[in-house]
């Protein structure tokens, strides 16, 4: 199947399936109506859920598992106790990231798995599925639940070098990849450290804190505020709303007319360009869609991008996970964008609701923000904009440095698994 992986032509060593070389498997769910199937658990469990240790390809070996099944669900089920050291890859939805079980352990169907024979080291196989791993995202079938089937899983073929050389290029590749691993995380902590200090500039600027003088706030998450400024509660001197979702099997509310801001639009910036728009007819319909002037701070209250944040570009309607904040003769609203910017995780701490926290209108309209007056706003709007300009190229080399990083990664992988760097000559080993 060099069609997934055409590189394996470039190979100095013959390819084969890998199930030649090891025996393939996979994994089950034991049945939810039964549950006595899921009492007593005691064995790891490898499911989509546990796939984030894989992620960054930087974790080799799964210790632990988010959820454990029992004997009996895996006694009446397709489910399979794998060994220790059986090499496993996910291939469904997340697609292509792989590991290796540190310990004996089952897997959901979600999951291909490897049980090396004696002609296979299993870090190299490890080492060759990471190879892959671009290529089977690319070929994984369906539109939005993406798929690596069985029979194409049956068909992956690897180098085969022998069991010494095997060894040698995984002993390569983990002294290799580490020392890209050290840079990429340094690197990391350099942005992490460059944004953390653009956030902290950010706050000290809208609560006039870098000056001497300071005074309480009575707000325990903002304890202080220049002296000579004024707190002002959010429902008070902003015009706020949100908006809703106009009927979505009717075709006739969506199209050409006005921009309709979702949640994913928000990117902590201007909002210019949005997915979708609704129609004169939905606005008509729908008395909760309500058009927002430019200029307003809309701000998502719940779902995975809580706490994200925008300034309207144009006049725009929003959906009901939005809160606009519109019209404040007294706050500018970049002012307050950079505001609530800075005090994001204070904010998302005061969310309610267990299973998606929900930052609310109510809420929202409750915070106080510190602010002297509109022009000295705009003094402290331009200075922050100067600053992130200034940590804006830095994080973009840092960025730049990082995807370099990733590319020069898996070129290395690539390259080693097929033969085309020379281990023995790269490690002086004669």
């Amino acid at each position: 199947m060099n069609r997934v992986a055409p590189w394996l032509t470039n190979s100095r060593w013959p390819t084969v399936p890998i199930r030649y070389l090891a025996r393939l498997g996979t994994g089950h769910t034991p049945s939810r109506q039964h549950p006595e199937y899921w009492e007593d658990c005691d064995t790891p469990w490898m499911t989509l859920a546990d796939v984030w240790q894989l992620r960054g390809g930087t974790v080799d070996y799964v210790h632990e598992t988010k959820d454990m099944i029992s004997k009996l669900g895996l006694v009446n089920s397709a489910a399979v106790l794998h060994p220790a050291g059986t090499v496993m890859l996910s291939r469904t939805a997340s697609v292509g990231f792989s590991g290796i079980m540190a310990r004996d352990m089952a897997t959901s169907q979600d999951f291909a798995t490897w049980t090396c024979g004696e002609r296979l080291h299993p870090k190299y196989l490890l080492y060759v599925l990471r190879a892959m791993a671009p290529d089977l995202r690319r070929v994984a079938a369906g539109s939005t639940h993406k798929t690596i089937y069985m029979p194409d899983i049956e068909e992956l073929r690897m180098p085969a070098p022998s069991m010494e050389e095997q060894r040698r290029i995984a002993d390569f590749l983990d002294a290799a990849t580490s020392s890209i691993d050290r840079l990429s995380s340094l690197t990391a902590r350099q942005l992490s450290a460059i944004e953390e200090r653009g956030i902290e500039f950010a706050r000290v600027m809208t609560t006039g804190t870098g000056e001497p003088d300071s005074r309480r706030t009575g707000v325990s998450w903002m304890p202080h505020m220049h002296k000579d400024w004024r707190l002002h509660r959010v429902g008070r001197v902003f015009r706020t709303g949100s908006g809703t979702t106009p009927t979505s099997s009717n075709a006739d509310y969506f199209g050409d007319g006005s921009p309709w801001v979702n949640t994913g639009d928000l990117r902590d910036g201007p909002v210019v360009d949005v997915k979708r728009s609704v129609t004169q007819l939905a606005l008509r319909d729908f008395s909760a869609l309500k058009t927002y002037a430019p200029g307003s701070l809309v701000v998502a209250m719940y779902g995975a991008t809580i706490g994200r944040l925008g300034i309207l570009g144009m006049r725009a309607c929003v959906n009901q996970a939005c809160c606009v904040l519109a019209e404040s003769p007294v706050i500018d609203s970049k002012y307050a964008f950079y505001w609530f910017l800075s005090q994001r995780q204070e904010i998302i701490g005061l969310a309610s609701g267990g299973g998606q926290p929900n930052i609310s209108q109510d809420v929202i309209r409750s915070l106080r923000i510190p602010a002297p007056r509109i022009r000295e706003q705009r003094h402290i709007v331009a200075a922050i904009d100067t600053e992130r300009e200034n940590q804006s190229s830095m994080c973009a080399a840092l960025t730049r440095r990082l995807s370099l990083l990733a590319e020069r990664r898996q070129a290395l992988i690539t390259a080693t698994v097929t033969g085309q760097i020379d281990v023995t000559a790269a490690r002086g080993v004669g």
